[in-house]
């Protein structure tokens, strides 16, 4: 299955990203918003799909979906310099 990700704004450079991963748990669906108009969106929408990819087969309850979420949202120096280059996690 491959999945397509279109946005209701009709914008032609989408900085949304998404992803439906198959996981030990069964399917986990992620969809990051690009933020639109800010720098680094995409980068950064592209490392939280990519952490959920890398974390998809522990997120057994809402608790460790959280967890992530939160993680995902605390920049790091690590996180930071990678949005700065542009560096795509690997998906």
């Amino acid at each position: 299955m491959r999945a397509k990700l279109e946005t209701a704004a009709g914008n032609p450079e989408n900085l949304d990203r998404g992803a439906v991963i198959e996981s030990s748990i069964g399917l986990v669906l992620v969809v990051a918003d690009g933020a639109g108009g800010q720098s680094g969106g995409t980068a950064a929408a592209i490392m939280a799909v990519g952490s959920v990819r890398q974390e998809a087969n522990e997120l057994r309850d809402a608790n460790a979906c959280v967890t992530l979420l939160r993680d995902i949202d605390q920049p790091s120096a690590k996180t930071e310099s990678r949005a700065k280059q542009h560096v795509p996690w690997p998906l």
